[in-house]
C-alpha cells in the first residue's frame, strides 16, 4: 500500500506485548508512546471469559486461535461461531465442547478495545488532530498483527472520527 510521505498520520502498531502509538507529520516523528497492552492482553481476556463465564480452562494458543478466527471489534453482518473443546475447571467431567460466538468474544475483549480508544483519544486531544489546519487531513495508519482483528478499522474510525487505513 502506498501512503503519502508528506501526510499526517497517527500510527497505531499493535504488537504481541504492546501497542505503539505515534504521531508522524511528513517524515518527522512528533510523538511516540507505548501502551502496555497488545494482542496478548486480548488473549488473556478471552482466557478469563472462558474461566469466568463457561468454567473452562483454555490456553494462549486456543485463545489466539479464537481471536483470529471469530474475534471482532464491531458487530458483523452474520454471527460467527467456533466450537471449542476444553477441560472443565474443578469437575469430574474432563472435557466439554462449547460453541462461542463473535459477540461473546467481542464482549470479552472490550476492556482492551476501550483502553486502546482512551489512549488514542488522549494523543488526538494532545495534538489536536481533529479539525487542525496544521495537521490537515490526519489519518490513522493501523498495523501489526493485532490490526487484523475484524472491524477494528471501522471501530477506531467511529471512536476517533479519523479515517483509518490498514497497512
Amino acid at each position: 500500500m502506498l501512503i503519502d510521505t508528506e501526510g499526517n498520520y497517527l500510527i497505531i502498531y499493535i504488537q504481541e506485548n504492546l501497542t505503539k502509538i505515534s504521531v508522524v507529520s511528513g517524515q518527522k516523528y512528533l510523538h511516540s508512546a507505548d501502551h502496555l497492552e497488545g494482542t496478548l492482553e486480548m488473549d488473556k481476556l478471552i482466557i478469563s471469559f472462558f474461566a469466568r463465564e463457561l468454567n473452562l480452562q483454555i490456553g494462549f494458543r486456543t485463545a489466539q486461535g479464537i481471536r483470529t478466527e471469530i474475534g471482532s471489534a464491531v458487530e458483523q453482518q452474520t454471527v460467527s461461531e467456533i466450537k471449542v473443546r476444553s477441560r472443565v475447571i474443578d469437575s469430574n467431567i474432563k472435557i466439554q465442547e462449547v460453541t462461542v460466538t463473535d459477540g461473546q468474544i467481542r464482549n470479552a475483549i472490550s476492556g482492551y478495545l476501550n483502553s486502546l480508544a482512551t489512549e488514542v483519544n488522549k494523543v488526538i486531544k494532545r495534538f489536536k488532530l481533529l479539525n487542525n489546519p496544521t495537521f490537515g487531513d490526519c489519518k490513522i495508519l493501523l498495523r501489526g498483527k493485532g490490526s487484523s482483528l475484524n472491524g477494528l478499522d471501522k471501530w477506531l474510525q467511529g471512536e476517533t472520527g479519523l479515517p483509518v487505513i490498514l497497512a
